[in-house]
C-alpha cells in the first residue's frame, strides 16, 4: 500500500509538470495552485518541494493555512507555506525617504535591520546634521548614523518646495512624537502623529505607529481603527497584524487576535514576538486561564532577557532605557498598564497593586516555563 501510495504520489507530480508549460513552472505558485496540490493528495513533503522550489505570490493567511489543514494538508505543508519565497513589491526596491526610515524605528525595527534595508536600497535624500539628530532620538544607533552618512542617495524626480517643506514638518512630528513616546508622554505622541497623519493620509508606517501609541494608552477601538486603515494601505505590514491583534485581544476577540497575530507570524516567521504571541494564544483558553491565576490576584510570567534581547530593547520600548524583563504570559493586575518589556519599577508596580510575578532565565525550556505556571497557581 505504501509503495502504490508513492507511485500514485510520483504520477501525480509528472502529470503536473507536463500540464505547465516550462516557463509557467518557474513562476510562483498562486492560492488556488496550492489549493489543487492538496485536493490532488500532495499537501504532504513532495508538495512542500515544489512550494520550496517555485515560491508563492502571496502571502498566505492564518485562515487560509487553517483550512489547507482542514483538508488534509500535513505540517511539512505548512511549514513549507509559511517559509516560501515571497516576490518582492515594486516598493521593495526603491530607495527609503526620510519617514520610512523614522518610521522603522518606531514600529520596534531593530537599528541594525534599518542599516541593513539602507545599505541594500539607498536613499532619496541628503541626510543634514538635524535629520541624523532625530533619527539619534527615535533609537537610531552609531552604526545606522553611519549608514546614512555613507548611503548612496538616488534622488526621484525634483520634488518642488512646497512638498519639500511639507516632508520637512512631517518629519517633525514623527520625530517629537518619538521623543515624547520615550518620556511615556502618549497622549502628545498621538497628537503628534495625527498631526503627521494630516501631511500624509496615506502613509501606512504612520498609521502603524498611531495603533501601537492608542494600545499604550488602552484606547483599543481607536487602535483597531488605526491598524486596519494601515492594513488598508498595506495588508502585508507584519507589524500592523501584530498591533492589531493585540488591541481585538484586549477587546475580547481571543479569535481574531489569534488570526492577526497568526498572519503577523506568518509574513515574519523570524521575528520572535510574533511567534510567542502567536503560541500564547494557541494555548487552551482555560490552560492559560489556570496559569495565570492565584488566590491573592494576578499572576505575570516573565523572562530575564539576556545579551541578545538587550541588543533591541530599546527600540522595542521606544528607547526607554532600563528594561530589564520581558512578558512572557500572564495577567497584569487592575491599575498596571500591558507592557511586553518591563523595568524594576514596572515589576514593583505589579506587586504593589497585589499582583504576583514568576521569573524565568533568558534560555527558559518547556518545562521551566510550566514550572513557573504551577507557581503562578499556588
Amino acid at each position: 500500500m505504501r509503495f502504490g501510495k508513492t507511485l500514485t504520489v510520483q504520477l501525480l507530480v509528472v502529470g503536473l509538470a507536463f500540464a505547465l508549460s516550462a516557463r509557467a513552472q518557474q513562476k510562483p505558485l498562486t492560492q488556488d495552485q496550492v489549493q489543487g496540490l492538496v485536493r490532488s493528495g500532495l499537501g504532504d513533503e513532495t508538495g512542500g518541494k515544489l512550494i520550496e522550489q517555485r515560491g508563492l505570490d502571496f502571502a498566505p493567511s492564518e485562515d487560509f493555512l487553517q483550512g489547507l489543514r482542514g483538508a488534509g494538508a500535513s505540517e511539512a505543508f505548512i511549514a513549507a507555506l509559511r517559509t516560501a519565497k515571497h516576490p518582492e513589491s515594486a516598493s521593495a526596491k526603491k530607495p527609503l525617504n526620510q519617514e520610512q526610515i523614522f518610521a522603522l524605528l518606531v514600529n520596534q525595527v531593530p537599528s541594525h535591520r534599518v542599516t541593513v534595508l539602507v545599505q541594500e536600497r539607498g536613499i532619496d535624500f541628503d541626510p543634514t546634521a538635524d535629520y541624523l539628530q532625530e533619527v539619534r532620538l527615535a533609537g537610531g544607533e552609531d552604526e545606522l548614523i553611519s549608514a546614512l552618512k555613507g548611503a548612496n542617495v538616488m534622488k526621484s524626480a525634483a520634488i518642488d518646495s512646497a512638498a519639500q517643506a511639507r516632508q520637512s514638518e512631517l518629519r517633525q512630528h514623527v520625530a517629537r512624537g518619538a521623543e515624547f513616546f520615550q518620556k511615556r508622554q502618549y497622549p502628545q505622541a498621538e497628537q503628534e502623529y495625527r498631526a503627521a497623519l494630516l501631511l500624509n493620509s496615506e502613509n501606512a508606517d504612520l498609521y502603524v505607529s498611531l495603533a501601537y501609541i492608542l494600545d499604550q494608552q488602552s484606547k483599543w477601538d481607536d487602535a483597531v481603527t488605526a491598524a486596519r486603515e494601515a492594513l488598508r494601505l498595506n495588508p502585508n505590514n507584519a507589524f500592523a497584524h501584530s498591533i492589531l491583534g493585540l488591541a481585538l485581544e484586549k477587546k475580547g476577540d481571543r479569535q481574531g487576535a489569534l488570526a492577526e497575530d497568526g498572519t503577523a507570524y506568518t509574513l515574519d516567521p523570524n521575528n520572535p514576538q510574533f511567534k510567542q504571541a502567536y503560541d500564547r494564544l494557541s494555548q487552551p483558553l482555560t490552560t492559560v486561564g489556570q496559569a495565570t491565576t492565584n488566590a491573592s490576584g494576578s499572576c505575570v510570567i516573565l523572562k530575564r532577557m539576556g545579551p541578545a534581547d538587550e541588543v533591541t530593547s530599546h527600540l522595542y520600548s521606544f528607547g526607554i532605557r532600563g528594561k530589564q524583563f520581558q512578558y512572557v504570559e500572564g495577567s497584569f493586575p487592575n491599575g498596571v498598564k500591558w507592557h511586553g518589556r518591563l523595568t524594576d519599577n514596572d515589576v514593583r508596580q505589579i506587586q504593589n497593586n497585589g499582583g504576583k510575578f514568576v521569573l524565568l532565565e533568558p534560555k527558559y525550556t518547556d518545562a521551566d516555563l510550566e514550572s513557573a505556571r504551577k507557581s503562578c497557581k499556588q
